[in-house]
């Protein structure tokens, strides 16, 4: 009895835990939707082009994309907080090269974050053909 009490109060309190995770992530003033129209990756992971909503906690350091149109969301927690004085346009910055989308920056309002390089990315530059140093574009995309 005392150890099914204990497994009740050990869910509830993680259901608590996760739900005011959630709310404080959905009551962060750090938020945009986005449309972006291509392919792209977050890490080694591939997301499809459309709707998103990014947000940031409220201590500034978990950053969330979830898609719109599919069941799939990101948690970003190994980033380069990034700063400017004042406002900064509200932004997903990727690197492109060729076809290949990578997230790199996100900026919501004067906070931005700057995601490592994935392994995935590193091996793309890596082993470009014929030894050519693939050549780098920063795409910025913005809420419309």
């Amino acid at each position: 009895m005392k150890t099914r009490a204990t497994a009740i109060f050990s869910a509830l309190t993680l259901i608590a835990i996760l739900a005011t995770a959630a709310s404080t992530l959905a009551q962060s003033n750090y938020r945009m939707k986005i449309a972006v129209p291509f392919d792209f990756a977050i890490g080694d992971k591939s997301y499809s082009s459309g709707r998103y909503t990014v947000g940031l906690s409220s201590n500034l350091t978990l950053i969330r994309v979830q898609s719109e149109d599919e069941n799939k969301t990101a948690f970003i927690t190994s980033t380069v907080p990034l700063k400017t004085q004042g406002e900064h346009q509200a932004q997903l910055e990727f690197t492109r090269y060729g076809d290949r989308y990578f997230l790199h920056r996100v900026w919501l309002g004067s906070e931005g974050h700057q995601l490592p390089k994935s392994k995935l990315e590193r091996e793309l530059v890596e082993n470009s053909e014929d030894g050519e140093q693939l050549q780098a574009e920063t795409v910025i995309i913005t809420p419309n």
